[in-house]
């Protein structure tokens, strides 16, 4: 293995992009601390930071910045076959993008290759691949803790999400669910979407909406009271949202199913199989 080329805490504005049809010709680690996309074969990949992509050297390169500032760190490197055989055997994937909680301690290892590649002391080169093996050997341990734990924290979001839908009254604080589990608030957001499609939020929303169009349908409780019972404490926040979502204020909607029910029973007097 041989380091090419290395650059650490480079900043480009929310403009840039590199599109590189043909690769660069050598194998990159890049590492990146800001919201960023890349493209592989047609599908975009979003990522709000803190990941890492390996590129091997003839894979086409379409990414840059998300909105915001590109922050990253990269080594340009060579690998024989038996360097990508040894990566292989680490359980590193190549062309793909890799998602960590925080990627920091890369950064720090990525600086120190440059420092080491640009001094003139004896082993500088052997120094800066030492770095690199163990950017290499962090990355896989830290791919296998997140295997590990995926299956658990999948299961535990599927439990919080029945929790929500049954129990949509509670105050459901994102930042103390992430303290509960014991993950960032970031990873939990972005698991939960990569789960189920919605964040935290939307699902509190959406389960508040549904119980409060069974209470208005099925009970004469009063706005106010429902806008209680579904864990609002502001009335006027209440029906803001509820006609968000409806298109109903949740008088209109009581009324509206109202009628729709005294049409049911009327037509079961003449149609008694009818739904």
């Amino acid at each position: 293995m041989k380091i090419v080329n290395c650059g650490y805490d480079y900043r480009h504005d929310e403009t840039f992009r590199i599109n590189r049809p043909s690769g660069t010709g050598d194998c990159i680690l890049l590492i990146l601390r800001s919201p960023g996309f890349f493209v592989f074969e047609g599908k975009t990949h979003r990522s709000r930071g803190n990941a890492v992509v390996l590129f091997k050297k003839d894979t086409p390169q379409l990414y840059g910045a998300d909105g915001a500032e590109f922050i990253n760190d990269w080594v340009h490197f060579e690998a024989e076959d038996g360097d990508m055989k040894r990566y292989e055997a680490l359980g590193l994937p190549f062309d793909r993008v890799l998602e960590f909680e925080n990627v920091n301690e890369f950064s720090k290892l990525i600086k120190n290759i440059f420092f080491e590649k640009y001094s003139q002391s004896k082993n500088n080169t052997e120094s800066a691949k030492l770095y690199f093996e163990l950017i290499m050997f962090k990355i896989s341990d830290l791919l296998d803790k997140n295997d590990m734990t995926y299956s658990a924290l999948s299961e535990k979001l599927s439990e919080l999400r029945n929790a929500i839908y049954s129990n949509p009254q509670r105050d459901w604080s994102v930042e103390k669910i992430a303290k509960e589990l014991s993950v960032s608030l970031s990873y939990l957001q972005h698991r939960h979407k990569q789960l189920f499609g919605n964040s935290i939020k939307r699902d509190v929303t959406l389960s508040r909406t549904e119980y409060a169009k069974y209470l208005l349908y099925s009970t004469d409780y009063t706005v106010s009271a429902v806008s209680s019972l579904c864990g609002y404490e502001n009335d006027v926040h209440f029906m803001r949202i509820f006609k968000k979502e409806t298109g109903y204020t949740p008088t209109k909607y009581r009324e509206a199913k109202s009628i729709s029910s005294e049409k049911v029973k009327e037509s079961k007097r003449y149609m008694p199989f009818s739904l």
